[in-house]
């Protein structure tokens, strides 16, 4: 000990014995003396302060100020009667220091701060999910996630209640029913996400055969192993449930989020299945709510943070969900609900692609509404509007499952038909063709009759993997079908390769040619016009409902 310390100690003993007070815990206050040592080969008195509570002083008449030596043991001092006072006296400093440090690391993983960093948790995700349902009202996932969360913190804020009243078992009871209702709720919120029907019975149910098993079990034949095993088995059969969900392809592809939730539910349910074998086996030590084990500590702080790893699979499902929904309005048209122009160019190139790698065929309608102008220029837009909204329920009632409505602009249509012919394209466009008719024959009054006319085409090999050829194809068909006389449908066969001189003589087939590229250009955009395939015409007339046939066209190459 330095010399100034010691000088300081031998004639200032209260002012240190004040100190120490303020310094150590108020309930260790323990006795203070002056003890003797030699230091260089002269007597000097230091100050001992005895760090046991006061209650261990022994006799009467002594003070902790005196300079009589504290009656403790000289161990009980950190002195031996084999070594020297000084250096017992810096042994007993050292080894309370050491106490000192320890303290607060067991006070870290106290049962209050466990529980107070469990409830902060759930009440940040609450927080979390509350935003998500204020600024997507239509996502209702996130309402039984919200409540989920919230009812977990409640659970973990009466549990804390058993600190308070370490007499009753009723706060557990309350803590532990909550806790398998929060689970029920997150499972609730999986079903409602992938749009299965919820069923508030189950939930009801389990949570009410918790609460009905851990009263049992706590009033009538007190059991923790029992008590675990209920809570244990109400947590982990809606998360079993829910599994399957997460972890099955949806619409052919995993959810991200999905996926990680699935992983935190196993590992979560092992968690609980470890921890119910421990209590009932008693491998683990005791298991109490009042004291934590270190092993109960790790557990806690544990699932802690496999919750906020759930409930961040959940964000994530969320956010995957809404991505679509945002992609599907960036593919859909705003007054139909049919795809649009972006969308069926999407479907044809994957089509095309397809049809190139397996040689078979699909078709193409392209659907033109007759004297659409003429009613919006009698009737007004709005009459306009409803005209499209009806002529697209209309003809939904007639395509196969599989088949692509969608509207590319104005009063045009297309139909996509995949793994199908020429002939099963004309007979889907005879079927639209005879709805629509059918309309108009019951219009009375003020209705407003709607006339098509329709252009078929098919796949073939040398279109490749190129959609707007086919586009061009059935556009011209369509041009082909208006001009026989509206309200009907033409087709084209692929004609072979024309010979030199066909294709360089005469000037009609060059304005054939003008044409037909002067109505593919006012449909499509400029950098989807490519290259043009040779075909032959075959124009079909429905008049009063029989078909006739005004031949064929000579072969022009467009």
């Amino acid at each position: 000990m330095p010399r100034a310390v010691m000088a300081l100690s031998s004639r200032y003993p209260q002012l240190l014995c004040i100190l120490m007070r303020f310094f150590t815990e108020a309930p260790q206050v323990g006795a203070v003396g002056i003890a003797p040592v030699m230091l260089n080969d002269a007597r000097t008195s230091v100050l001992f302060i005895n760090l046991k509570p006061r209650r261990g002083l022994r006799g009467t008449g002594e003070s902790p100020l005196s300079r009589a030596d504290a009656p403790c043991p000289a161990r009980q001092r950190g002195l031996s009667s084999g070594e020297p006072r000084g250096e017992g006296l810096a042994r007993s400093v050292r080894q309370l220091g050491r106490r000192d440090v320890a303290r607060p690391a067991c006070a870290m993983l106290s049962v209050p701060t466990l529980w107070t960093v469990f409830v902060i948790n759930f009440l940040a995700l609450g927080l979390i999910w509350g935003y998500v349902i204020r600024s997507y009202p239509s996502f209702e996932a996130a309402r039984f996630w919200t409540g989920s969360a919230f009812t977990a913190a409640a659970g973990a804020a009466l549990a804390m209640l058993r600190v308070v009243l370490p007499d009753t078992l009723v706060p557990l009871l309350f803590a532990g029913t909550a806790l398998i209702l929060a689970i029920c709720l997150a499972s609730m919120g999986i079903q409602k996400f992938f749009d299965r029907p919820v069923s508030w019975r189950n939930t009801v149910l389990t949570t009410g055969l918790g609460f009905a098993g851990l009263s049992f079990f706590i009033f009538v034949h007190d059991s923790v192993p029992a008590r675990m095993t209920v809570f244990t088995v109400a947590q982990a059969l809606p998360m079993l449930l829910s599994l399957k969900l997460l972890l099955t392809p949806h619409e052919g592809r995993v959810n991200p989020g999905a996926r990680l939730a699935g992983v935190v539910t196993i590992i979560i349910l092992g968690i609980l299945a470890v921890r119910l074998f421990g209590a009932v086996t008693g491998m683990g030590g005791s298991f109490s709510y009042m004291h934590f084990s270190p092993v109960q500590s790790v557990v806690i702080l544990v699932l802690v943070f496999l919750s906020m790893s759930l409930n961040f699979g959940f964000l994530l499902m969320a956010m995957d969900r809404l991505r679509n929904e945002v992609a599907d309005l960036a593919l859909l048209d705003d007054l139909t609900g049919v795809g649009n122009r972006r969308y069926l160019l999407q479907r044809l190139t994957e089509e095309c692609a397809r049809s190139e790698r397996s040689g078979q065929p699909f078709a193409l309608l392209v659907i033109d509404l007759d004297s659409f102008k003429s009613i919006n220029d009698t009737y007004g837009h709005a009459a306009g509007d409803a005209c499209l909204q009806h002529f697209t329920l209309m003809a939904q009632t007639r395509l196969r499952p599989g088949d692509m409505l969608a509207r590319t602009g104005g009063d045009e249509f297309c139909i996509v038909l995949p793994s199908s012919t020429l002939r099963e394209g004309a007979m889907i466009a005879r079927r639209v063709l005879e709805v629509c008719r059918a309309d108009a024959e019951q219009c009375t009054g003020n209705d407003i009759p709607i006339a098509v006319s329709i252009g078929v085409a098919q796949w073939s090999c040398e279109m490749g993997a190129f959609p707007d050829r086919l586009i061009a194809a059935a556009d011209h068909a369509l041009y082909d079908a208006k001009k026989a006389g509206r309200n009907g449908f033409a087709t084209y066969d692929p004609a072979p390769a024309l010979a030199p001189e066909a294709a360089t003589s005469g000037m009609a087939d060059m304005a054939l040619r003008k044409r037909a590229y002067s109505v593919f250009e006012r449909s499509m955009p400029s950098d989807l016009i490519r290259g043009w395939l040779p075909v032959r015409v075959k124009k079909t007339r429905q008049t009063r409902g029989r078909p006739c046939y005004s031949g064929k066209s000579p072969g022009l190459e467009i």
